[in-house]
């Protein structure tokens, strides 16, 4: 390896502007770094956010307007904290087709805590708890997966526990499949009764 010129006063020889050479080239290769480092986080940012977790129920008056226009059914997941199983759902199911966006194409997924006071807007408009919410769907074993139609209806049974989890992942997807079928029946015979009708009370 070369060794930088020695001036007589033992200082390493610079270049005319007072900067060693080998200092500019590693001061080019970090700002290269950091650039490449910021274009990768860019990238990954909505990945994460995505991946995160799924969103919580908020406004579904709001989401039955996308429903009713988009024809997509919504899933709604209801969990609690204290189920092995529901994380279970949660993790290897639901999550990762949450972060699909062609599955999110076809399906608007939410959750639901079955023992929060955390506030939702129902379908009507009206704001309720999520776990009054639960309630008046007469959800109360986890974790179970409704399929709503824009109104509130539910579009084919719901998905209750785990079962065979082998097989859980198929009864999943065609419930999806089944719940869309319905929005698209509807569509075909001009009906938007049973989309945008009463919900349960």
């Amino acid at each position: 390896m070369d060794r930088p010129e020695i001036e007589r006063d033992g200082n390493a020889k610079t270049n005319r502007s007072g900067n060693h050479p080998r200092g500019r080239v590693l001061a080019g290769r970090g700002q290269r770094l950091i650039i490449g480092l910021l274009t990768f986080a860019l990238v990954l940012v909505p990945l994460t956010s995505v991946a995160a977790g799924l969103p919580q129920a908020g406004n579904l008056q709001a989401l039955a307007h996308r429903s009713a226009r988009e024809r997509l059914p919504m899933l709604v997941f209801f969990y609690r904290n204290s189920c092995a199983y529901c994380k279970e759902v949660d993790e290897l199911y639901l999550k990762p087709r949450y972060a699909d966006a062609a599955y999110r194409s076809k399906v608007i997924i939410r959750e639901v805590n079955v023992d929060s006071d955390r506030m939702l807007r129902d379908f009507s408009g009206r704001m309720i708890s999520e776990a009054a919410f639960a309630h008046r769907y007469h959800v109360s074993l986890t974790p179970t997966i409704e399929f709503f139609g824009a109104g509130g209806h539910r579009l084919v049974s719901p998905l209750v526990g785990v079962g065979n989890a082998d097989f859980y992942g198929g009864y999943l997807d065609a419930a999806v499949a089944a719940a869309g079928r319905k929005m698209a029946e509807h569509r075909e015979l001009g009906s938007t009764a049973y989309l945008v009708g009463a919900a349960v009370r």
